[in-house]
């Protein structure tokens, strides 16, 4: 089930208490004014470290560091929550029967969709990032264990991918053809990095290894032509701080060199217009790997980088920034349309409504 996003708003996440909606900027209110916020906790451990999932009734699900999963109205009132035991810390992802998934310390949920659980699956490990459905309803979710998991839609394990000691997996993508990419990361200074094409069966089809300070902390992206576009978080030292886009046998098409190392992944317009955080600025990037443009987003200082952005039909980019912006900035050319400030950090991708 693709999930359905609510009608005339922008759904930021903060990621120190609130989920945060602005209307839209098209119809109705001024461009960026606060629609509404939930409050998970005024607790600065109570953070919503994970971006919304968005169902076909509109409900909204949103995991909290605090432990509780949440199911929010279209109007940013509470329809359910859920007790998870342990901080969540993954996005939710919905499946087509309406079973929502979320990873957090040692468990990954299915919850249905009035907030009852269907299953739980144990690990000695934290699930990280965005789970992956894929066709056949295997779910694929990154963790600190150093290993790439598959779980049944019954909650069993079907499969684990070991990766090198010492490297956390995150966010899988799948292709058309039910191939799995992901990439390691860690904390633990320059190392050989690698980042994965896995069959359906959890067997390799390829790798490709380099050296990195923090890895891949994203998810990949998939283009209409096949494209796998990866990019690497390198911070504080110059090796491989690119966008790569990879052929599906494992060769490289082209390198595109952001020289601020990339923490988050890609978002891709229609045209193939790859839009590319790279800490204080922001990037487009053609679809053959030559620059469109490049604008300086906040101020060139370490401590503060731009979330992943969304891609409107109205030819508006939205991202947030952890120096308490929201920006929306014209796709053509990067200028701004409107920015607002925020009493929270953005990390995560925003969520656009159905018109724009």
């Amino acid at each position: 089930m693709k999930a359905k996003k609510i009608l005339s708003s922008l759904i930021f996440v903060l990621s120190i208490w609130a989920v945060l909606v602005q209307t839209c900027p098209v119809f109705g209110g001024e461009p960026g004014e606060t629609k509404w916020f939930f409050f998970t906790s005024m607790d600065t451990l109570s953070g919503v470290p994970g971006s919304p999932a968005i169902a076909d009734d509109g409900t909204i699900y949103a995991g909290s560091l605090n432990g509780t999963f949440y199911a929010i109205n279209p109007d940013g009132t509470l329809k359910w929550s859920f007790d998870a035991v342990s901080p969540v810390v993954s996005s939710p992802a919905i499946a087509d029967d309406g079973t929502i998934y979320v990873g957090a310390i040692f468990r990954i949920y299915a919850l249905r969709p009035n907030g009852t659980l269907k299953w739980v699956f144990d690990a000695d490990c934290t699930f990280l990032g965005d789970p992956a459905i894929a066709k056949d309803g295997t779910i694929y979710f990154g963790s600190n264990s150093s290993k790439l998991y598959a779980i049944t839609p019954d909650g069993e394990e079907k499969w684990t991918f070991p990766v090198p000691e010492g490297l956390n997996t995150y966010d899988p993508v799948i292709d058309r053809n039910g191939i799995i990419y992901f990439g390691t990361g860690a904390d633990t200074g320059i190392q050989s990095h690698r980042f994965y094409a896995i069959y359906p069966d959890g067997t390799e089809k390829w790798k490709w290894v380099y050296n990195s300070y923090y890895g891949m902390r994203g998810s990949p992206a998939i283009g209409n032509t096949g494209l796998i576009y990866a990019g690497l978080h390198t911070l504080y030292t110059s090796l491989n701080d690119n966008l790569y886009a990879f052929r599906p046998d494992g060769t490289v098409e082209w390198v595109y060199e952001t020289d601020n190392g990339i923490r988050h992944p890609p978002c891709i317009d229609s045209n193939g217009v790859l839009y590319v955080p790279s800490f204080h600025y922001y990037c487009a990037v053609n679809p053959d790997g030559t620059e469109k443009w490049k604008k300086l987003i906040s101020f060139p200082n370490w401590e503060y980088f731009n979330s992943p952005a969304a891609v409107g039909e109205n030819g508006i980019i939205y991202f947030g920034s952890t120096s308490f912006y929201i920006h929306a900035r014209y796709a053509t050319d990067g200028t701004s349309y409107w920015n607002r400030g925020t009493e929270g950090q953005v990390h995560s991708s925003p969520v656009i409504g159905d018109d724009g």
